[in-house]
Formats: structure tokens, sequence, C-alpha cells
């Protein structure tokens, strides 16, 4: 379950990363720890913590999602192939 989070920026209802239309954009990074680290320091948020998933038939999964400054869910991950 993830807590909706309201952006004073832009002053429009709750942002939640499960609800329908736009709520948030992922980008795929080689270190979900420093991208946190990054995001932090220009100062967003977590929302959350960082989450390592198997999925079978794909690989590992390491994503999370936080706040930008500006108050957009964005959603950190990195895949690591389960192929050899």
């Amino acid at each position: 379950m993830c807590t909706p989070i309201s952006s004073p920026a832009i002053g429009d209802a709750p942002k939640t990363v499960n609800a329908p239309g736009l709520a948030h954009l992922a980008f795929a990074v080689d270190d979900v720890a420093a991208a946190v680290a990054a995001v932090l320091a220009a100062a967003g948020s977590m929302i959350g913590e960082i989450v390592d998933a198997e999925i079978e038939g794909v690989g590992r999964l390491r994503f999370c999602y936080a706040a930008a400054p500006e108050g957009d869910i964005i959603e950190l991950q990195h895949w690591e192939s389960g192929k050899a």
C-alpha cells in the first residue's frame, strides 16, 4: 500500500503510484541507492523504501518510489537479467 502525497507546488489532488492516469514516471538507473541519494540531496523525498523482487523468467528488479523536489512521483529501477 502506497501513501498518497500532495503536491503543494501544483495544488491538485494527492497522487498515488497505483491510480489511473499519469501518476508517476519510471527511470532505469544503474544504482538505485545512488539515484535515491541524488533525489534526497536535491530536496526530494522517499515514498516507502527500496524493494528487491525476483520476477520469474525475467530477472531481479530493485526499485523504489520517490518524490522529486516539485512533488512529482518518480520510480527508480534497475533490472538484472536472470538469463546467463
